[in-house]
């Protein structure tokens, strides 16, 4: 992933949602600067479809400049897109890492962001992150159980997460906390705090409504 943080990357900016290292989620990207962003990564093929998302401090529709944005995003892989510069595009990104920028630039029509890979710092022996765990999983097995759907297969694959950090951006990526919580969630470096944190600002009734539409 080095590689991906040692040059300029285009950025994408979210309205009204944050995207966590080890979430997916559909966008759909209509702005000028967003859709050159997706086009300048998928021109970047072979350096791995990097783009950088980053969530906006407002929901304001027109297109944003950096001081718009937040200083901490998420470097993603594009990993489809479906439509054209003239209608918009629809595309799925994944998070991969926790992204802290350190300078902007504007060129071919995007915004590009120059950064690095931002790591965890575990700040907790092993037993007391086990037990961090193990609480998290369990607010995610109350708020599977308020879903109307068969949620088996998604109780099973919580109850396999071991990684604490992924469980973290999952529950946070999935819940419906407002945009500020989840973006402080983001930039939390302390393992032990966010696991804290998490467990505490996501209600129990945060995954039972259907997600809203995200837009870039």
């Amino acid at each position: 992933m080095e590689h991906a943080t040692q040059r300029f990357i285009p950025v994408l900016p979210i309205r009204n949602t944050v995207i966590f290292p080890g979430v997916a989620l559909p966008l759909r990207v209509g702005r000028q600067k967003s859709m050159a962003a997706v086009k300048l990564a998928s021109q970047t093929a072979k350096s791995g479809d990097w783009i950088v998302t980053v969530a906006q401090k407002t929901e304001r529709e027109g297109d944003p400049t950096p001081g718009d944005l937040y200083n901490v995003g998420t470097l993603a892989k594009i990993e489809k897109v479906r439509g054209n510069s003239e209608d918009g595009y629809q595309v799925l990104v994944r998070g991969v890492a926790r992204f802290r920028i350190d300078e902007w630039v504007e060129r071919d029509g995007a915004i590009l962001a120059l950064g690095e890979e931002w790591k965890d710092f575990e700040d907790a022996d092993a037993s007391t992150l086990k037990a961090l765990s193990e609480s998290l999983k369990t607010t995610g097995r109350e708020i599977l159980d308020l879903l109307p759907s068969d949620t088996t297969q998604l109780q099973e694959l919580l109850s396999g997460i071991e990684d604490l950090s992924l469980l973290t951006h999952l529950c946070a990526g999935n819940s419906e906390l407002e945009l500020s919580k989840k973006q402080e969630l983001l930039e939390t470096p302390s393992l032990k705090n966010r696991a804290l944190q998490g467990g505490h600002q996501i209600p129990k009734k945060s995954m039972t409504k259907g997600l809203p539409s995200r837009f870039a």
